[in-house]
């Protein structure tokens, strides 16, 4: 590491010495983890230099075709009939977003299940209060009538 020694001088003078020498340890200590962070760097550039080649290779190698057919919208095998514009039910939306929400509440069970003999009573009773309002809430929807497909 590099140190300006006019730097260093006029910050003993100014800050004393303990302050200097807490802030080279800093940049040393700043330059020490930063080096950790290289094999991250490799990769995410060899992964971008990989992808890059294989979507290069496909648009060079790759067969181009271009027809009526080819560039036709694709839906089922069959002609699409009236506008793609159509209203659609609430009830999808709302199903899937309580899906999601209920999907990703119970994925907070994992962790707690991996460390659950560490946690003791204190970590189950948390648990138990956890699953309870999250029971709740599913009462709630089913009583809502989101669950209901009508």
């Amino acid at each position: 590491m590099k140190f300006n020694a006019r730097f260093l001088c006029l910050s003993v003078a100014q800050y004393g010495k303990s302050a200097v020498i807490a802030h080279v340890t800093l940049l040393a200590g700043l330059q020490t983890t930063m080096i950790e962070y290289v094999p991250i760097l490799v990769m995410m550039v060899l992964s971008l230099l990989i992808a890059l080649v294989i979507v290069g290779a496909s648009h060079v190698l790759g067969n181009r075709i271009s027809n009526k057919t080819k560039l036709s919208t694709y839906e089922c095998g069959m002609q699409t009939i009236g506008s793609s514009r159509i209203k659609i039910n609430i009830r999808y939306y709302i199903v899937a977003m309580l899906f999601l929400i209920f999907d990703i509440e119970i994925m907070f069970l994992y962790p707690w299940a991996v460390v659950t003999g560490k946690l003791g009573l204190f970590g189950f009773v948390e648990m138990l209060i956890f699953v309870v309002i999250l029971f709740v809430g599913y009462i709630y929807a089913w009583r809502k009538g989101a669950l209901e497909w009508e």
